[in-house]
């Protein structure tokens, strides 16, 4: 992570601005969390703004959840790049036996104005076999990709996603 980098994070009425990361798979330009034992991130009334995943392959401009769970809330993401997906937020999950069934929560957020140079540029997401994500509430627009699925990049890979109450500006390519 560029500005944070941590097993666990709780952020709240916080911003987290202007940082980069640079190398091959060098993910979350503003914040990487991985936690394979519960809760990786909690953020509630942040700005996440102008962060940079630089490196080649790099996900995540301003949020890269690479295992456990996170719950995003009253958020604004925006203004953020990836070279790789995920321009605003990108969840993935690995799955390993001793790890614990991921859950991601996005809530009343605002995504927008972010970049990808891969899939996703508000968010990409995957989430494995056991897991689910639950999205409500939320703005996902005006975000784009060089690649595909301008807005919402999410690859349920056998695992569930609850979208409710969201307004989606592009959903090209995703599933939805």
């Amino acid at each position: 992570g560029g500005g944070i980098r941590a097993r666990q994070l709780e952020a709240n009425d916080s911003t987290i601005a202007n940082n980069q990361t640079t190398g091959l798979r060098s993910h979350g330009g503003g914040i990487e969390v991985s936690n394979r034992s519960g809760l990786a991130l909690q953020m509630d009334r942040v700005t996440a703004s102008g962060n940079l995943a630089a490196g080649s392959q790099a996900d995540g401009g301003a949020v890269a959840v690479l295992s456990g769970q996170s719950a995003i809330v009253s958020t604004t993401v925006s203004g953020n790049h990836a070279n790789g997906r995920g321009g605003g937020i990108f969840w993935s999950h690995l799955p390993e036996e001793s790890e614990t069934v991921d859950t991601h929560r996005l809530l009343a957020s605002t995504i927008t104005n972010n970049h990808s140079e891969r899939a996703g540029g508000g968010l990409s997401a995957t989430i494995s076999v056991g897991g689910n994500a639950h999205v409500s509430s939320n703005l996902i627009a005006g975000n784009t990709s060089s690649a595909s699925n301008p807005d919402l990049d999410v690859n349920p890979d056998s695992g569930h996603l609850l979208f409710l109450g969201n307004l989606l500006g592009d959903n090209a390519g995703t599933t939805l």
